[in-house]
């Protein structure tokens, strides 16, 4: 540890020691992955929105499952007002440059371990735990729903897109215990509802339900918080919100269902459907939080358009991907159609609505617009 050669930089409030990128750029290419103990700059708005939830829940404790350098831990301390930190990484490098950062910001109360994350859980107790590791959160979720009590609250980042996106879908099936087999239009809230919907299968096998109040995509990676709650019963609430949805890959049509075999041909052209899931149908989003939740910058941006879709019905027309579907002559303005359908804007993608329309209707509208 002592000769690594690092460099001192600012996130939010903390001041952090780091390993000097430059040491591990190959060709002129760096990955964080790369350098001795990770730390990634591009995950800063992940943390920015991860540290304005735990503001507004206040807990006593925080357990940083996955520290690394220590960024996510300290910022709740020096942001959030949390009392407690419990930090661990599994690797030697990060516990020793997590004790040198927490002795830089002066973090009064902390506890510091070096093992692996599900060892961790199994013997720590939280209401507030955060899953950061890099790829797949699936082999951490019963551990951590172990570890939670009621009323408690768990952060999954998911960064394996390609699986939860429908570009591998044997992967998708390994870790997630999902038919994702074709990539569709709205690939990216198939994705994120993929990931909630084995959190909540893992979660009910500790007989506990969940209610995500804050899931996101951006960039890379998918965020999820969701509020626990123990019992069987509310277990079972979970999984009824479970089901299927199926995109017409000839006309556009998408439809969801609790029952696969009714999104087997498409209602609007009668052709076959793919079909992905079990997958959450329920919400993404908790408005009461999104609006107490005070962001600055591209991390406000996110939010401000979560706060606008919160309400929506689950998917989205992808206005590029339909009008090319429909073969028309250019992509009409998201904006004439969000009014046209009294829908709605979505932070999955920019040129994506959601209505409560019928399908003949959001054609009509697209149609009135372009030719």
């Amino acid at each position: 540890m002592s000769l690594m050669k690092k460099i001192e930089i600012k996130e939010g409030k903390a001041v952090l020691h780091i390993p000097d990128p430059k040491e591990y750029t190959v060709d002129g290419k760096f990955d964080p992955a790369w350098s001795p103990v990770f730390y990634n700059p591009r995950m800063k708005l992940n943390r920015d929105i991860s540290v304005a939830v735990a503001k507004v829940f206040s807990p006593k404790t925080v357990i940083d499952a996955f520290s690394a350098s220590g960024v996510r831990g300290i910022r709740y301390a020096l942001e959030s007002g949390v009392g407690h930190i419990i930090f661990n990484d599994v690797d030697k490098n990060a516990v020793d440059l997590i004790k040198e950062n927490i002795e830089l910001n002066s973090i009064p109360s902390y506890e510091i371990y070096n093992m692996e994350a599900n060892a961790l859980l199994d013997v720590k107790r939280g209401v507030f735990i955060d899953i950061d590791p890099f790829g797949s959160p699936s082999p951490f979720i019963q551990a951590s729903m172990r570890s939670t009590g009621r009323r408690g609250l768990i952060g999954f980042t998911a960064t394996d897109l390609s699986p939860l996106e429908g570009s591998s879908p044997k992967a998708c099936m390994r870790k997630y215990g999902a038919t994702n087999k074709r990539k569709l239009s709205f690939s990216k809230e198939v994705g994120i509802r993929i990931l909630i919907g084995r959190i909540a299968k893992d979660a009910a096998v500790e007989e506990k339900g969940i209610f995500p109040v804050l899931s996101f995509y951006h960039g890379h990676f998918f965020r999820v918080f969701v509020r626990v709650e123990e019992g069987a019963t509310k277990a079972d609430n979970s999984l009824e919100k479970m089901g299927f949805v199926a995109e017409c890959e000839r006309c556009g049509y998408h439809k969801f269902s609790s029952d696969p075999c009714d999104l087997r041909r498409c209602d609007y052209c009668g052709c076959e459907m793919n079909v992905a899931g079990p997958l959450w149908l329920g919400q993404l989003q908790d408005k009461s939080l999104l609006q107490q939740l005070h962001l600055e910058g591209e991390a406000e941006k996110i939010v401000s358009k979560m706060r606008a879709e919160a309400t929506a019905p689950p998917f989205y027309y992808s206005l590029d991907k339909l009008s090319s579907r429909l073969r028309l002559s250019a992509v009409p303005s998201t904006s004439d159609i969000v009014e046209c359908t009294s829908g709605f804007y979505t932070h999955f993608d920019p040129k994506g609505i959601k209505t409560d329309l019928s399908f003949e209707k959001v054609i009509e509208c697209i149609k009135k617009f372009v030719r």
